[in-house]
C-alpha cells in the first residue's frame, strides 16, 4: 500500500543482513523482539538497531515459537469458525512481513510499524466481552493497561511532530548508530543541504563499512557538491565490493555524464540495466548519452521503454516529445531544400 501510495523506490537498497540463512534467523528473531515491544514498549524509538542472529539463540527460539503459536491458533480458530481468527489473521499480517529483513533496508525494528498490529490486539480485547469471556475484573485489567500503555506512548507524541526532531531524537538515543547517520542523512539530502548530507552519509559507512546503501549515498551527495574525484573512488569501491549490484553502476554512469564522458557513461548505463532490467531511470539516461552521441533511434528507444516500465515518467516523456519533434523539424527542413 506504501509503494502504491509514493510510487516505487528509485533505487535499489541492500538488505542489511547478507546470506539466507542469517536473513532468517535475524528474521524469525525480529518476530520475538516486536512481540516484546508490543506486550511491553518500554523502550520504544523509531528505529533499534538490528542485531545479525547468525546462529540460534534464545530470541531466535522465542521468535520461532511466536510463530508456532501464530499458525496453531490461526489453524484452531479456522476450524472453529471463531471471530477471533479476524484479529489474529490482522496481527499476522501486518507483523510477519515487516520482520523479513529483505524487504526492509536499516530500520527493520520500529514503533511505527507496530501501530496496526496493536490496533488487532485491541480488537481481540474488545472482542472478548462479547463471548462472554471476561467480567468486570478484565475490563479493569484492560482499563489499568490502556493507561499504563498511555503514560508510556503519551510522550512520543511530541518527538514525531516532525522530521527534524524525530530524527535529533533518534541521533541522541544513538549516537553511533550508522543506520540513525544514514537516515539524517537522507534528511539533509532532502533538504538540499548536501555538506551535512555527505558528513552523515561517511559517518553512516564509517561505522558499517559493509552498508552499499550509504557508500552509494555519499557518492550521489559528493557528485551534487562537485566533488567529482572523490566521487568516483567511492563509487568504484562500491562496483568492487558490490559487481551485481547494478544501482552502483547507474551511480558511475550519473558521474561520468556529469563530467561529459558519454561513452563511458553509456557502458555504465548498460550494465545497470543488465543486472536491473527494470530500471526505467537508467533507460532514461541511457537514451541520453546516446543522444549525445549522435544515435537518436537508439535514444528514442530508450525513453519509449522507460515510459514503458514507469508510465507517466515525466523525464523520459519530456526527452522523447522534445527529440521527436527536433528530428521532425530536421526531417521537414531536409525535405524543404
Amino acid at each position: 500500500m506504501r509503494a502504491a501510495a509514493l510510487g516505487p523506490t528509485p533505487l535499489p537498497t541492500l538488505s542489511p543482513v547478507q546470506g539466507a540463512v542469517p536473513q532468517l534467523l535475524t528474521s524469525v528473531a525480529a518476530v520475538a523482539r516486536y512481540v516484546a515491544l508490543l506486550i511491553a514498549p518500554v523502550a520504544l524509538t523509531a528505529r533499534h538497531e538490528i542485531v545479525e542472529t547468525r546462529a540460534p539463540d534464545a530470541v531466535f527460539l522465542a521468535g520461532l515459537l511466536a510463530l508456532i503459536a501464530i499458525g496453531v491458533g490461526a489453524w484452531i480458530l479456522a476450524r472453529r469458525r471463531s471471530m477471533w481468527l479476524l484479529p489474529l489473521a490482522i496481527f499476522a499480517a501486518t507483523l510477519l512481513p515487516v520482520c523479513w529483513v529483505r524487504i526492509l533496508s536499516g530500520a527493520i525494528v520500529a514503533e511505527r510499524f507496530l501501530f496496526v498490529p496493536s490496533a488487532a490486539i485491541a480488537l481481540a480485547v474488545a472482542l472478548a466481552p462479547r463471548r462472554g469471556d471476561a467480567g468486570p475484573f478484565f475490563l479493569l485489567a484492560s482499563a489499568a493497561a490502556a493507561l499504563w500503555l498511555f503514560t508510556l506512548l503519551q510522550p512520543r507524541v511530541a518527538i514525531w511532530k516532525d522530521e527534524g526532531t524525530l530524527f535529533g531524537s533518534m541521533l541522541r538515543e544513538s549516537p553511533n548508530s550508522p543506520h540513525v547517520h544514514g537516515i539524517i542523512g537522507g534528511y539533509y539530502y532532502r533538504r538540499r543541504d548536501l555538506e551535512r548530507a555527505a558528513y552523515h552519509y561517511r559517518r553512516s559507512y564509517e561505522l558499517y563499512p559493509r552498508s552499499g546503501e550509504m557508500l552509494l549515498n555519499l557518492v550521489a551527495a559528493e557528485d551534487e557538491l562537485g566533488r567529482t574525484d572523490s566521487a568516483f573512488v567511492h563509487v568504484r569501491k562500491l562496483n568492487a565490493l558490490y559487481p551485481e549490484y547494478g544501482a552502483g553502476w547507474y551511480a558511475l554512469g550519473n558521474i561520468y555524464a556529469r563530467v561529459y564522458q558519454p561513452d563511458s557513461a553509456r557502458i555504465a548505463y548498460e550494465q545497470a540495466i543488465r543486472l536491473m532490467p527494470g530500471f526505467a531511470q537508467a533507460e532514461n539516461n541511457l537514451g541520453a548519452v546516446l543522444e549525445q552521441l549522435g544515435r537518436f533511434n537508439e535514444a528514442l528507444a530508450h525513453y519509449r521503454r522507460a515510459e514503458q516500465i514507469l508510465p507517466g515518467y515525466p523525464d523520459a516523456a519530456r526527452n522523447r516529445s522534445r527529440l521527436t519533434a527536433t528530428l521532425r523539424a530536421k526531417s521537414d527542413s531536409a525535405a524543404r531544400r
